[in-house]
Parts: C-alpha cells; sequence; structure tokens
C-alpha cells in the first residue's frame, strides 16, 4: 500500500482511471464523466508535484499553480541533478505548461446571459 501523497496521487489515478474504463456500466459517455476525469488527473500531477517538493524537504506551497509547483521542483532539482531535471522538463513540462491554461466553462441548463451565453463562467479569477 503506498501512503502519504504518492498514495493520494495514485488513488486520483486510480478513480481516473476507472471512471473512464467502466463509464459505460453506468451508461455514461465520456463528455458526461469527462470533467471528473479532468480534475482527478490534474489533482494528480499537483499532488505529484508536492510530493518531489517534500522529498526535497523544503516547505511544500499551499497554493494549487501547477507552474509555480513545477518552478519549485526545478530549484530543487537543479540544485542536486541539473542533468535530471533538463531530461524530467523535457518529457514533462509541456504538460505541466498545458494544464496551467485549462479552465471550465459548464453549460447552465435553462440560463442565459445577455450576450447569449449559456455557461456558468468558471474561470481564473480575476486579481485584484
Amino acid at each position: 500500500m503506498v501512503e502519504g501523497l504518492v498514495g493520494i496521487a495514485s488513488g486520483f489515478e486510480y478513480a481516473a482511471q476507472h471512471l473512464t474504463e467502466n463509464r459505460h456500466k453506468f451508461g455514461a459517455t465520456i463528455d458526461a464523466v469527462g470533467l471528473a476525469i479532468f480534475y482527478l488527473q490534474r489533482h494528480r500531477v499537483e499532488i505529484t508535484l508536492k510530493a518531489i517538493l517534500r522529498d526535497f524537504r523544503v516547505d511544500v506551497p499551499m497554493h494549487h499553480s501547477l507552474l509555480k509547483l513545477w518552478k519549485h521542483v526545478e530549484l530543487g532539482f537543479r540544485d542536486k541533478d541539473e542533468a535530471t531535471w533538463a531530461e524530467l522538463d523535457r518529457e514533462h513540462g509541456a504538460l505541466v505548461e498545458a494544464r496551467r491554461s485549462w479552465f471550465v466553462r459548464l453549460p447552465v441548463p435553462g440560463r442565459q446571459r445577455r450576450n447569449g451565453d449559456r455557461t456558468a463562467g468558471l474561470h481564473r479569477p480575476r486579481r485584484p
């Protein structure tokens, strides 16, 4: 049994895989479970980055920004093993960069804004 942050990340991975493979058993289309799968996979990346930071024995930031966490991991690797960091960044950096900019707009039945938009408008909060 895997414990700690790695165990939590593994749980998110398993849940996403289970939903993907078994959605037909409860009559869901991939669109119906897609948001949940996206959330689970995105959170798995966040928890994994925090586990890496904990392994470096540094304070783990409480924010949820994948890009900022990736930068913290970069600093930790550069101090210890720059070649490993270069390989890790080459293999996974683009994924972290892409995931940081995704946001969700959910359809809201029966609700329409003045511009004709029927979404809940979930997006990154505006900075003051």
